[in-house]
């Protein structure tokens, strides 16, 4: 070898050196950036860019205003948080009329600093017709318990008596509330049999379970919480993350069902969830939902759960007519292993059957899914869905953030359904880390064919505001016909935000009663015909994220002028219908 050969050889080895180093030094900083730069600190380059959608020229122009300053809301965690993970997953609420008059009371659910959380607040609807907003605190004539862990509020009237009663659930178990009317209620925990349900109580869903016509309940729990001062920490984004916050730190616990007997108890107290097959014990649970995705009369049943897979349930009978379920999760195609909190379901496509949406944690997007049941891949009989986020607009702008509740609400009245996302960290604040850092909700414009957009400051400057926000409802809280929107914080008060200003288009509220023993006729199905447009939906206690909305059904009629004609499917399989003159925006319909 000469000279020249030799040179080049140490040349090229010095140089392959020098490339590895650079590689290596490039490699530990990308990965520094991604340990210790949390999500929001810097600017999402890459994938989440070359996604983002501009918003079009035809959104419509809504305005958003928080009126939780004005009525003098207090915060909804009560001390502070001292790094235990039951304290950063309460905030929910109930919008829901509770009294009976007409219009939308709210409940806001304990929770405070770990173990003793922080007291309920119940909020009674004063707004007089045509004027602002009113929220009187009658809290301390409600009859609500003391201060508690707490995580949600379902409600339901389980006694069939024609008014709400309340689920809370909590740290600890269940509180059963009887509604004594004119918004006081009665602890009847031990006697509706729920006092046996014990550990960490997270979303819950009624529904009729076993068809005999009165509702049953599905609880779901999340993980054996132990508290451990001291324990090991973990680097997460640059902080030392306690064994306390981490959810994986804990076992799963397997959920529960409770049949009812139409009077305000639950089976003498004994699970059946084993027993029908819907225990989903390996999964750490936080919400549910029963939805007739088949639409066979027969609901399903969906379970979001946290670090662990999805489940869907489907509602089959034995040979003795026995309801079971059957775990149809990886044939369906929705066993998704992400970090599920909140739920909404809504037939987004207008093709008859029921779609749903998935909020997830940072990172991981949310999930849109479509149903296939009256596709070609859907035609074998067997349920088949396939996520759309990121192709809807929905997927990869939901990467830098925390979802929690959510829900399918048409809030431009224009007949397609917009969608709301409640977001909030679990990361905490690096100056104090006594806080968690706080997230803008999303609300999302359906174009239609076009997807979804994100209408951010277009709707109002607190649309873009940072919160730490959990639970949530929508609802017409003000009577003026279109939607606002709720949303439970875990810093500061909740955000009320009121739909400003004339509605954009035409509505119809419809509410049911049903046979005596399902009063509010949950699982019934409403289609509303108008014109050319068609729309169904059904009537369930609202998943969201440990929250209940109100049980009526807002369909938006845009500019149509027609009367309406409505039919309902009630639980029991009969159809009945009835027309609505042109012009009415509320409309009772009883069998």
């Amino acid at each position: 070898m000469n000279r020249r050969q030799t040179l080049v050889l140490q040349w090229t080895g010095w140089s392959l050196v020098a490339t590895l180093v650079a590689l290596g030094l490039a490699m530990w900083s990308g990965r520094r950036d991604d340990r210790e730069i949390a999500p929001g600190e810097r600017d999402v380059a890459g994938l989440t860019d070359k996604l983002a959608r501009d918003v079009p020229d035809d959104l419509p122009s809504l305005r958003f205003v928080d009126h939780a300053a004005r009525l003098a809301l207090q915060p909804q965690f009560v001390g502070v948080r001292t790094q235990r993970l039951p304290e950063d997953m309460g905030g929910g609420l109930a919008l829901a009329d509770l009294d009976g008059d007409g219009d939308l009371d709210l409940l806001l659910v304990g929770t405070g600093t770990f173990p003793d959380g922080g007291p309920h607040r119940l909020l009674r609807n004063d707004t007089p017709a045509g004027g602002a907003l009113a929220l009187t605190d009658v809290t301390a004539d409600s009859g609500l318990p003391g201060p508690l862990m707490g995580n949600a509020a379902c409600v339901a009237d389980t006694d069939a008596d024609g008014d709400l009663d309340v689920l809370l659930t909590h740290l600890d178990g269940l509180v059963h509330l009887r509604n004594d009317g004119g918004l006081h209620f009665t602890d009847t925990t031990a006697e509706s049999g729920l006092a046996n349900a014990e550990g960490w109580c997270a979303g819950a869903a009624f529904g009729d379970v076993d068809a005999d016509g009165d509702l049953d309940l599905y609880v779901c729990r999340y993980v054996a919480f132990r508290d451990e001062p001291g324990a090991a920490t973990a680097k997460q984004y640059g902080l030392q993350i306690p064994y306390s916050l981490n959810p994986s730190s804990f076992s799963p616990l397997a959920n529960l069902l409770y049949l009812g007997d139409g009077a305000g108890t639950f089976t003498g107290g004994v699970d059946l969830a084993f027993e029908r097959g819907v225990a989903n014990d390996v999964g750490r649970s936080l919400g549910a939902v029963f939805a007739d995705f088949d639409l066979d009369g027969l609901d399903e049943l969906y379970v979001a759960n946290d670090v662990s897979d999805n489940v869907l349930f489907s509602a089959t009978t034995d040979g003795d007519g026995v309801r079971q379920f059957a775990d149809v999760s990886h044939r369906s195609a929705t066993a998704d292993y992400r970090g599920a909190m909140g739920l909404t379901v809504r037939d987004v496509d207008g093709d008859g059957d029921d779609d749903f949406f998935v909020t997830h944690w940072i990172a991981q997007e949310n999930g849109f899914y479509r149903n296939l049941w009256f596709d070609e891949r859907g035609a074998g009989g067997n349920l088949l869905f396939i996520d759309h986020a990121d192709r809807l607009g929905l997927g990869a702008l939901a990467l830098d953030f925390v979802g929690w509740s959510t829900e399918f609400a048409d809030l431009d009245l224009d007949g397609r359904p917009d969608l709301v996302v409640a977001n909030g960290s679990t990361l905490e604040e690096r100056a104090d880390r006594a806080n968690l850092v706080g997230e803008r909700p999303l609300f999302f414009w359906n174009g239609g064919a076009t997807g979804f957009f994100d209408a951010g400051l277009a709707w109002g400057s607190v649309v873009d505001l940072p919160r730490v926000h959990r639970g949530g409802a929508v609802g017409d809280l003000d009577g003026d016909g279109d939607l606002d929107v709720v949303l439970g914080s875990l810093a500061g008060p909740p955000s009320v935000l009121i739909n400003d200003g004339p509605p954009r288009g035409a509505s119809l509220f419809v509410s049911l009663r049903g046979p005596a023993r399902n009063t509010f006729a949950v699982g019934a199905r409403v289609t509303v015909r108008c014109g050319e447009s068609t729309q169904s939906a059904e009537m369930r206690s609202a998943p969201g994220y440990c929250s209940s909305g109100p049980l009526a059904l807002c369909f938006g009629l845009g500019t149509e002028t027609d009367e309406v004609l409505v039919t309902v499917r009630w639980p029991d399989g009969v159809e009945t219908e009835q027309r609505v003159p042109a012009g009415d925006t509320r409309v009772e319909v009883r069998r």
